[in-house]
């Protein structure tokens, strides 16, 4: 059964990147300046969103939305605004779910989530208000630093599982936990953003083009290639997140990746790192266990065995 929906998901990303690519031609294209940039998205600089927020500069942009740096005119307070692309408005039933989920998600509060302050709908698009963090994605740290001292990683990850522990409490399952949706401090303060979100955009994407998947497949769980999310799904991406911290790769990179996670068949962290506390490849083989009901309880049971160390 998961051969074969490893097989559909091939076929099936194919027939995405040719959506994709029909429909974020503009993001292939070369970056122009950013104030032709933004209006080419319809989101100037210097526009006011709701009379309240107001678009100070570009910060980048991923395949789902283009990122502004903002000024709440109430608080007098830096955020970050994400424009959604445009492909959303061609398909109702996809816009009205995205909003819905972004609304829950929304109401997720907690000091290791980065906050959904308001929701936005301006002239026919969609703009998510963020809570503005002072800090790198962990994607980068790790492209800057090539692995993390297992004590440094231990504290990162802290931050992550409570962050995890509290959405989940909350019927919130993240979906697409990976580096680059981690934000990290100055202060070392990890902070999860995009709780669901990412991953409604990519669903909708699925239904539109029929694919059977979602996700990001380095960090994707055996039961995400047949269309299947649960709690444990976040726990098996947050193990795959943690051999990177603590390696600087990925454990599933080259070959039939599929059936490498099936076998869970990955080169163990201290052969690698020979320093690295007894027990800790125990810790990533049980969270990146193929049968879901084999992985962690929860998080907080994930970081108190790494704790235990």
């Amino acid at each position: 059964m998961m051969d074969s929906g490893y097989d559909k998901f091939k076929d099936t990303a194919a027939r995405y990147a040719e959506l994709k690519n029909k429909l974020f031609i503009a993001v292939a294209a070369p970056a122009p300046s950013v104030p032709a940039a933004a209006a080419a998205v319809g989101g100037p600089i210097g526009q006011v969103l709701n009379n309240q927020y107001e678009l100070k500069g570009e910060l980048g942009e991923g395949g789902m939305a283009k990122v502004y740096e903002g000024l709440d005119r109430k608080t007098r307070k830096k955020v970050a605004v994400k424009k959604m692309h445009p492909w959303l408005k061609k398909f109702p039933e996809e816009h009205k779910r995205f909003v819905q989920e972004a609304k829950i998600v929304s109401r997720l509060t907690h000091p290791n989530i980065v906050g959904v302050q308001a929701i936005v709908e301006q002239e026919g698009e969609i703009y998510l208000i963020f809570d503005y963090v002072d800090g790198k994605t962990l994607a980068d740290v790790l492209k800057e630093k090539g692995l993390m001292q297992f004590q440094e990683c231990k504290n990162i990850f802290k931050g992550i599982c409570d962050a995890v522990y509290y959405a989940h409490k909350a019927n919130v399952i993240h979906r697409d936990l990976k580096p680059s949706n981690i934000m990290v401090t100055k202060e070392n303060q990890a902070l999860v953003m995009d709780f669901g979100l990412a991953s409604e955009l990519r669903e909708s994407l699925t239904r539109v083009t029929h694919q059977t998947t979602s996700g990001t497949p380095a960090y994707m769980a055996p039961e995400q290639y047949v269309g299947i999310v649960k709690r444990e799904s976040d726990i098996y991406a947050m193990g795959v997140c943690l051999y990177e911290m603590l390696t600087g790769k990925l454990p599933f990179m080259t070959g039939d990746i599929m059936q490498l996670k099936n076998d869970r068949s990955f080169r163990a962290a201290s052969s690698e790192l020979p320093w690295l506390p007894a027990g800790i490849d125990d810790i990533i083989s049980r969270a990146l266990a193929p049968e879901p009901s084999q992985r962690f309880a929860d998080t907080k049971d994930f970081y108190d065995a790494i704790d235990k160390l």
